[in-house]
C-alpha cells in the first residue's frame, strides 16, 4: 500500500514523497521524516480525505499504514 500512497503523492505534486542522490539517502529521508512534504499550494486545494488517504497510505509504521480493506472502504474513493 505504500507504493499506491508513494504514487499518489507524486501525481498530485509532480515530485516523490522523499528524494535523495541514490537508494540509501532517500532510505534515510524516509526513516527522518517527520510529515509528507505537502507543497502548501497543492495543499490548500485537496480534499481533506485525501490529504487523509496519502497520509496514512506512507505511514511510516506498518502497523497504522492503511490495509487494502482500508484503503478501498476509505471516503477518498467514495468521492
Amino acid at each position: 500500500m505504500w507504493s499506491v500512497g508513494a504514487i499518489l503523492f507524486e501525481l498530485l505534486h509532480g515530485y516523490p514523497p522523499f528524494r535523495g542522490n541514490n537508494n540509501v539517502q532517500v532510505l534515510r529521508n524516509i526513516k527522518s521524516s517527520t510529515a509528507l512534504p505537502f507543497s502548501r499550494l497543492i495543499l490548500q486545494q485537496m480534499h481533506p480525505d485525501c490529504i487523509d488517504v496519502c497520509s496514512r497510505l506512507l505511514s511510516i509504521n506498518p502497523v497504522t499504514r492503511l490495509s487494502f480493506d482500508e484503503f478501498y472502504k476509505h471516503k477518498f474513493l467514495r468521492l
